[in-house]
């Protein structure tokens, strides 16, 4: 529980597991450690240990154990953390070089994959021009069309399934089953059973 403002001058009023901090007792922990930590508050006094599985200096960061950081000699991928690869021996970033133009580099588990930029398409090893798009929205589209994709298009292919008719209204697909079917056209129509037709005897 907090104390009100200004009530701490030191630790002396504050639970052991918080610390006066600007006339406060509060958590000492955030921003204390770093990276991989785990922190724990003893007498007022946050404690940094490395996560398990990581080791390393809790006040500077920890690193997953068995691995190597930048620059540090490797045998295989698997001795550098995720984001690195060991290239000629060394945990290097694999992104540098494998991109062209209007792209940029991720590294999942140590292999570096090329991406076209928002707004961008083609094939990001080559690289990727600006989409020409005709469109971002319905505006500059006729009635009977529809902004997909960035192109003008007929938007009932998509819209409509079996056994309907699709008509477009101010670029809306309205669909309708066919004459002699019912049911939901969005997810299809099916044939109707014939009406029976009494008969009389003459």
């Amino acid at each position: 529980e907090e104390v009100p403002v200004n009530q701490c001058n030191n630790n002396t009023p504050c639970d052991n597991l918080l610390a006066c901090i600007d006339g406060k007792c509060q958590d000492p922990c955030p921003g204390h450690c770093h990276g991989n930590t785990i922190c724990e508050v003893r007498d007022h006094v946050p404690q940094c240990a490395c996560k398990p599985g990581f080791s390393g200096n809790p006040h500077t960061g920890c690193q997953e154990e068995g691995v190597s950081v930048a620059d540090e000699a490797c045998a295989d991928n698997h001795s550098c953390i995720k984001q690195l690869a060991c290239i000629d021996g060394i945990c290097q970033n694999p992104c540098p070089g494998p991109c062209y133009g209007n792209t940029f580099c991720v590294v999942l588990e140590h292999v570096s994959f090329c991406n076209c930029n928002p707004g961008f398409s083609g094939n990001p090893y080559t690289g990727c021009d600006e989409k020409d798009n005709q469109c971002n929205n319905n505006t500059p589209c006729d009635n009977l069309l529809a902004c997909i994709d960035g192109k003008c298009q007929d938007p009932c292919p998509s819209s409509c399934h079996g056994n309907t008719i699709c008509k477009v209204h101010n670029h809306v697909p309205y669909c309708a089953c066919k004459p002699g079917f019912s049911g939901n056209p969005f997810t299809g129509c099916q044939e109707q059973a014939p009406t029976p037709r009494s008969c009389s005897l003459l």
